[in-house]
């Protein structure tokens, strides 16, 4: 919410991804987190929007200078 102004999206989804490992083999909780449209990932024209680009870019910057404690 502090990039974008809307809370995040939440939601379960249907498909697989290798952080099945992090979390069955390595015990390590683990969040699913990025840009783009899941329907058009690793197809020919697979394509992510700038804005959501930029958002989820400047999310995790927010987030690792929170957890290092920078203060903003």
């Amino acid at each position: 919410m502090a990039v974008t102004g809307s809370p995040p999206l939440v939601e379960g989804v249907t498909y697989g991804a290798d952080m099945r490992l992090l979390v069955n083999v390595g015990g390590i909780p683990t969040v699913l987190f990025g840009p783009g449209d899941v329907r058009v990932a690793h197809m020919p024209d697979e394509y992510v929007p700038i804005d959501q680009l930029r958002a989820a870019a400047e999310a995790l910057v927010l987030t690792a200078v929170r957890f290092c404690g920078v203060e903003e």
